[in-house]
């Protein structure tokens, strides 16, 4: 793993999810096509059929193959490795949902060339606060987000017919490439070309690989500093599962070995070459931050309660490059107090047999519902991608 093919990565894309969504996008059929996108991981075989029916030809052959590479289809004991890195999202979800929200999504943004792609859908970095669910454009998407998440880490998605949780990752690797397209397409029409040169590929990826090791091994440091115990061997199997989710995502197999085989050196290399300040990470984690205190922290003075979160659980290399340790907070050594009694209480029920693990799953299973259903209001809970793609 050296300098020279790390910064290969930036260069590299999924060719054969870009070649699908080229046959996507072909002959005006936008807005016929990507609608089938929505139904591809549904749980109702005839929704599947009908979405999987109603793509072209070069989609369709990507949503059939789910094939391994022989690394990880020879690897002994893979099954079991997964299952176990579900039950242990399952059993502490409540901490690792926080540690998504004020730590993995942040980081992700304190890459500054990878945020770009992010500011050009239009995603994060404008919310529209006229109406409530799914109008809202940051509740939508992380609503997607935590979708996206429940049903990747829920093993009953990775044995129920059809395995959603693979048609899940499926969608978003061809909304990825979907982007590329639109962004190589509307930067010629409207005269903000992208620049390769500087920027590498979009989505390439350096940035994909960046982003699956900010959900699974930062994710993982993060449930540690909320109190949680993470061992060794269940760091490992859930980091395997996440590398199970990239090979779906159309990580080439050397980017996934060097991900499995040195996850701390290539986070360093995120950290060391892609960590900096721009305005399109400012503007995503200051929309990341409104939304929390908006719709997660429920108490007197919260829009201070994110920025403690994000401070005291992310990278300290991320937070300089966002300037959050420029922020000022209120409450100073009060809420240090108050957060010590939060942790001191949480561990205190952790030491209780049975009933501690139960109350904090319990807890874990109503914040997922919370980001799910709750969030959507009326709309459906389902990763939706027309309005992204529409709007690169």
């Amino acid at each position: 793993m050296t300098a020279q093919w790390w910064s290969s990565l930036r260069q590299r894309v999924d060719a054969d999810a870009a070649h699908a969504m080229e046959a996507m996008f072909c002959d005006a059929g936008d807005r016929d096509r990507i609608r089938h996108l929505r139904d591809i991981d549904a749980l109702d075989e005839p929704a599947f059929q009908t979405a999987f029916a109603g793509l072209p030809h070069g989609a369709q052959e990507l949503i059939s193959r789910s094939d391994l590479p022989p690394f990880l289809a020879e690897m002994p004991g893979l099954h079991e490795a997964q299952k176990r890195a579900c039950t242990v999202f399952r059993e502490q979800s409540l901490a690792f949902i926080i540690a998504l929200l004020c730590k993995s999504l942040p980081e992700c943004y304190a890459g500054a060339r990878g945020a770009k792609v992010l500011a050009r859908t239009g995603a994060l970095g404008e919310p529209r606060r006229d109406r409530k669910g799914l109008d809202d454009t940051m509740v939508r998407r992380v609503m997607e987000t935590s979708v996206f998440v429940q049903n990747v880490m829920s093993w009953d998605m990775w044995t129920a017919p059809n395995t959603p949780a693979i048609r899940t990752v499926q969608k978003i690797r061809l909304f990825h490439a979907g982007v590329r397209v639109m962004i190589e397409r509307h930067g010629q029409r409207d005269g903000r070309p992208w620049d390769y040169e500087a920027d590498g590929a979009p989505i390439n990826m350096q940035d994909t690989v960046g982003t699956l090791l900010a959900f699974s091994l930062q994710a993982i440091r993060g449930v540690r500093a909320l109190g949680y115990s993470i061992s060794r061997e269940e760091e490992r199997d859930i980091l395997l599962h996440w590398i199970v989710i990239g090979h779906h995502l159309g990580l080439a197999e050397d980017v996934l070995k060097a991900a499995w085989e040195h996850p701390e050196a290539m986070w360093e290399m995120v950290c060391t070459d892609e960590f900096g300040w721009s305005e399109e990470g400012d503007t995503l984690t200051t929309a990341l931050r409104t939304f929390l205190r908006d719709h997660v922290f429920f108490l007197q003075h919260k829009r201070f309660i994110p920025l403690i979160f994000m401070k005291r659980l992310m990278d300290e290399r991320a937070i300089r490059s966002l300037r959050l340790d420029k922020l000022e907070q209120a409450g100073g050594r009060l809420y240090d107090v108050l957060f010590g009694l939060v942790f001191l209480t949480h561990g205190l029920l952790m030491l209780i047999p049975v009933i501690g693990p139960a109350i904090t799953r319990w807890m874990g299973s109503e914040l997922m519902e919370f980001t799910t259903k709750s969030w959507a209001g009326a709309n459906p809970t389902e990763i939706t991608l027309e309005r992204e793609l529409r709007s690169v």
